[in-house]
């Protein structure tokens, strides 16, 4: 699965980074299917130094989500998290084989959550986690790192950490385990999460960042679309996307071609640094 694979292989291309400010995000209590996600955010800076986003329009009731860098202690949250957007959630009618099977998929993205975060801080790479700002437990991340993207092929070559030689190579700003909880989907969450991500590859002097998608999840193809991202190609290799089918007695697994999107940040300037 490309969510776990990038969650594994931080890149060592570049230097640490400075610890980021802490961010807080005024959404939405709710927002209808048909309006979609807020098309624009502002931003101000607080006394303290961290920075709060508010939508164009007041709500009548407002969440606020506050986002920092993750931890080692995250790590249980943000496997659950990954596991029921990725893979699927289980319930005690699902019965037994369901259950032994998403035991099986939370385990292998538990240790490769964990192996991720042994890298926040020592490596050009973010795993940028969701909360209520007014207490509870996590409910969202999003991980960010510098990989190397073979600029003629137009795919990532998630597993490798040195530049090859001959030149086709250049180390792009790769998002991916976007992730939210269930009751906190379609009210902006995702959209502050990916803004997040966006700043920091801005901050590490990137003019671009990518992403994978697979080609058939729409719902993503379609917030990506509002958000900027535009399709690059479509890639059956590298990584590769998974899909689940959990409708029968026990969840079915399938590859499936993936799309690799990019967004520009910086108006007029399309090529990161390749140092």
């Amino acid at each position: 699965n490309m969510q776990v694979l990038a969650l594994l292989s931080c890149s060592v291309s570049c230097s640490a980074y400075v610890t980021p400010s802490r961010i807080v995000c005024c959404l939405p209590a709710a927002v209808p299917r048909a309006a979609g996600i807020v098309s624009s955010l502002t931003a101000f800076e607080r006394p303290f130094g961290g920075k709060v986003l508010t939508p164009p329009t007041t709500a009548a009731q407002n969440v606020a989500v506050s986002l920092r860098r993750a931890k080692p202690s995250d790590a249980v949250a943000i496997a659950t998290i990954c596991t029921d957007s990725f893979y699927g959630e289980h319930e005690l009618k699902d019965g037994p084989i369901k259950f032994s099977q998403r035991a099986a998929v939370w385990s292998k993205v538990y240790l490769a959550v964990s192996r991720r975060l042994q890298f926040e801080g020592q490596r050009e790479c973010r795993l940028v986690v969701a909360s209520d700002a007014r207490g509870g437990p996590l409910i969202g991340c999003v991980d960010l790192a510098v990989h190397l993207f073979n600029t003629q092929e137009r795919r990532f070559e998630l597993t490798r950490d040195e530049m090859p030689s001959g030149g086709r190579h250049a180390w792009r700003p790769y998002v991916a385990s976007l992730a939210v909880d269930r009751a906190y989907r379609r009210r902006g969450v995702a959209r502050c999460l990916v803004g997040e991500a966006e700043r920091v590859a801005r901050s590490w002097g990137h003019g671009e960042v990518l992403l994978e998608v697979s080609a058939q999840n729409e719902p993503a193809l379609a917030f990506y679309r509002r958000e900027g991202y535009r399709v690059v190609r479509s890639d059956v290799a590298g990584t590769g996307a998974e899909e689940v089918d959990t409708s029968g007695l026990w969840w079915s697994f399938y590859q499936m071609p993936k799309y690799i999107l990019r967004k520009r940040l910086f108006p007029g300037r399309g090529a990161p640094r390749t140092d």
